[in-house]
Formats: structure tokens, C-alpha cells, sequence
């Protein structure tokens, strides 16, 4: 059992000052444990949010919202908004695949997301993705109880 409200304030704060400008983290949701793998779910956050902190754009206000549920059927759903870069359109069908790095920015292996995924599945739970070209990206997770 853990808090996932917790765990991800607890993350964010090795994660926030990654960069250069402030980021604001807002985390909607309930304060109430979870059945489940926190060390798993725990390495899924820490790829989506280190890369909504990298992917923000230089000038204005760089936000990142965290929305929690855990509903009557015992699952975990993660929502992570940010209003960064985006990612653009031909980027997309690739942005799961291991090593690929989709923005010249990019300073990891390529590996984050591959392995987020993966890992979610794992748990057999869902990861998705939406984004708009310097508008959002938006990373949806949802985890049944274990």
C-alpha cells in the first residue's frame, strides 16, 4: 500500500529544480493508499514528469498538473499535463520505441518512455499519449490494484 498524492510530491521534489526556470506543479486528487507496486509506478513517474520538466518551453509559465483517481473498482489512473513543447506529429508513431530520442534537445538514451511503458504494462495497466506542437502533452496511466 502507498499514497500515490505522496509519492508524487515526494518525486518532485529531487525532480524540480531539473530546470532552468521555475516549473509550478499542481497535483489533484485524493490523499488515500493504493494497492500496488510504488517502486514500479515510482520509476514511470519519475520518466513522464523528468520529461515534462526537460520538454518546457524557454519563455513563459512552464505548469505541470498531476491528476489522481483511484475509483470504486480499485484502479489508479495518472493523468500528467504539462504545457511545454508538445511533440510533433511524425514524431508520434515512434515515441514508445527503445533509443528513440524525438527532440534534438534531448540529452538521455531514449529509453524513458520505452520502459515507462513497458513497465505499466507489467502491472497490467495502460499508458497513453497526447500532445500538440507547443501547446501540451499529456500522458495518461491507469493501474489496476495488484
Amino acid at each position: 500500500m502507498f499514497n500515490p498524492k505522496e509519492q508524487i510530491y515526494n518525486l518532485w521534489n529531487q525532480l524540480r529544480f531539473m530546470h532552468q526556470n521555475n516549473v509550478e506543479l499542481t497535483i489533484n486528487g485524493p490523499d488515500q493508499s493504493f494497492m500496488g507496486d510504488s517502486k514500479k509506478l515510482n520509476v514511470v513517474s519519475r520518466a513522464i514528469i523528468s520529461n515534462a520538466i526537460n520538454y518546457q518551453k524557454d519563455e513563459g509559465d512552464s505548469k505541470i498538473t498531476v491528476d489522481i483517481n483511484i475509483d470504486d473498482k480499485k484502479s489508479l489512473s495518472i493523468s500528467i499535463t504539462d504545457n511545454g513543447e508538445g511533440i510533433d506529429k511524425e514524431v508520434m508513431p515512434k515515441i514508445f520505441d527503445l533509443f528513440y530520442r524525438g527532440n534534438p534537445k534531448s540529452n538521455g538514451a531514449g529509453i524513458g518512455l520505452y520502459i515507462a511503458k513497458g513497465i505499466t504494462e507489467s502491472m497490467n495497466g495502460k499508458l497513453t499519449l497526447q500532445s500538440e506542437p507547443k501547446e501540451f502533452t499529456r500522458v495518461d496511466i491507469s493501474i489496476p490494484q495488484q
